[in-house]
């Protein structure tokens, strides 16, 4: 799971959809190491990474490179959008 999130992350497709994914396995990590427990690992760098993630997600990464970026020119040219009659 988290080898796909990578390689989605690097060639850039679905960016968005990736990072937030990517952002809840990482949170999922974090909830599971309470630092009130003795034994608990650390989990400083899941939650620097997963804050990383979720920014990628809210700045849209995909819109400026990438195989996202590729695809949606791909389909604005082959299918522009429809305007407005009025």
């Amino acid at each position: 799971f988290d080898l796909t999130i990578g390689l989605l992350l690097i060639v850039g497709l679905f960016t968005r959809f990736v990072a937030v994914a990517g952002a809840v396995f990482l949170g999922s990590i974090v909830l599971t190491q309470p630092p009130w427990v003795a034994d608990a690992a650390p989990t400083y760098y899941q939650v620097n990474l997963m804050l990383a993630l979720l920014v990628l997600a809210a700045v849209g990464a995909g819109r400026f490179a990438g195989l996202d970026f590729l695809l949606g020119a791909l389909r604005h040219r082959c299918c522009p959008p429809k305007q407005e009659t009025k």
